[in-house]
């Protein structure tokens, strides 16, 4: 879309720290980026008042991200790893689906993540699902750096 002189919202959820790929979109035109959680702890290992911060960050997050989308400046909105987002509980599944069944949407709308939900996948235009065979981390080898982050 970018490259095609639209205009691109890419914002991202659950992680704290940006990407390799994140840094480079920064440097692109026609691509804004927001980043939603500043947390690099993952979930399982937060604790009660962490999460609930995580949670905050993610809700308040969404509000932006619906916001911006509405604004009628982009193109293309994308949410990476907003499936992973509703999994956990950190954004509200019905404020998700009033955002997707809103009909003066003038954008394609953009979810990554795992496992989404069935009510998602029966509004959604695409939808494609990617399995993990194999992967280092469940090796114990950490995320590297240009790789996995």
């Amino acid at each position: 879309m970018a490259g095609s002189g639209g205009k691109v919202l890419y914002s991202f959820m659950q992680k704290g720290v940006k990407s390799s790929e994140v840094r480079l979109m920064e440097k692109l035109e026609n691509i804004d980026v927001l980043q939603v959680c500043k947390m690099t702890k993952f979930t399982f290992l937060m604790d009660e008042k962490e999460r609930a911060e995580y949670n905050r960050q993610h809700r308040e997050g969404l509000d932006e991200i619906i916001e911006k989308a509405g604004a009628g400046k982009y193109d293309l909105v994308v949410v990476d790893e907003m499936l992973g987002a509703i999994k956990e509980g950190a954004v509200d599944i019905d404020a998700v689906l009033k955002f997707v069944k809103n009909e003066n949407r003038a954008y394609e709308l953009v979810f990554s993540g795992r496992e989404a939900p069935d009510l998602l996948v029966e509004l959604a235009d695409y939808a494609s699902r990617i399995e993990e065979v194999r992967h280092p981390y469940t090796k114990g080898i950490k995320g590297r750096k240009g790789i996995e982050f």
